[in-house]
């Protein structure tokens, strides 16, 4: 990774700021990176991958390696694939139109393309919604802090603020007692009292929020899954 001092950049916003970012499937913050504002998002990937270490509440080692990975676009690089690869972490990251077009052009000699799965990928805000939740603290939404190492003790002030407000429910284990996909089979809802105002069908019929199947998903037992993004902060 690239060394840039303080972790100031310039780019068209100004001075700014970005933090690489991993989460886990209830958006809280499991490792962070700084690096100037203008750095590519998939060179801080491999930094962030092994900084995390999850500590177990029944003691033993740390959990430093995911069940799955999710990206974006600008994490699909046969580099970053190869690491998980090796690592036996299982990716899911969209290929750009680029990519796909070059291994089309080569024919049989392109291979084939990588594994994908969409509805695993629909889970992938939940770095966004990690983000939204660092943005709660003022001092990590605009850095004010102009040496590098008291900007990552802001951020993991914030981490740990959040890690607070929701702690986890379960030991994190790498091997799940049951091993299943919950992608439907929801408990029903609780029945909410009378209101002035009846209830139509469709309000019935939605789906549980973002944070409840995080919390239903925990508790069933499914593989975690870790979320990789980045973001760009001002430097004020």
């Amino acid at each position: 990774m690239v060394q840039d001092r303080e972790g100031l950049g310039r780019s068209r916003g100004g001075v700014t700021t970005k933090i690489h970012l991993a989460a886990d499937g209830q958006c809280r913050p499991v490792s962070r990176v700084v690096s100037a504002g203008q750095r590519h998002d998939a060179l801080a990937f491999a930094a962030v991958l092994a900084d995390v270490h999850i500590r177990r509440p029944r003691g033993g080692r740390p959990r430093t390696r995911p069940d799955r990975v999710l990206a974006d676009k600008a994490y699909s690089s046969s580099r970053i694939r190869k690491l998980l690869r090796r690592r036996g972490i299982k990716a899911t990251i969209p290929e750009p139109s680029n990519q796909v077009n070059g291994r089309l052009s080569k024919g049989s000699n392109g291979g084939r393309p990588p594994e994908f799965d969409t509805v695993k990928y629909k889970d992938h805000n939940t770095t966004e919604r990690a983000f939204n939740r660092l943005r709660g603290y003022r001092s990590v939404a605009t850095r004010y802090d102009k040496r590098e190492f008291v900007y990552r003790g802001t951020i993991d002030v914030a981490s740990i603020g959040i890690w607070l407000r929701h702690p986890p429910e379960n030991d994190p284990r790498d091997t799940p007692l049951v091993t299943r996909e919950v992608r439907h089979s929801y408990p029903p809802a609780v029945p909410a009292r009378p209101r002035s105002r009846p209830e139509t069908s469709d309000r019935a019929d939605r789906r549980p929020s973002p944070s409840r199947r995080c919390s239903q998903r925990a508790a069933s037992g499914e593989p975690c899954a870790a979320t990789v993004g980045a973001g760009s902060w001002l430097f004020s």
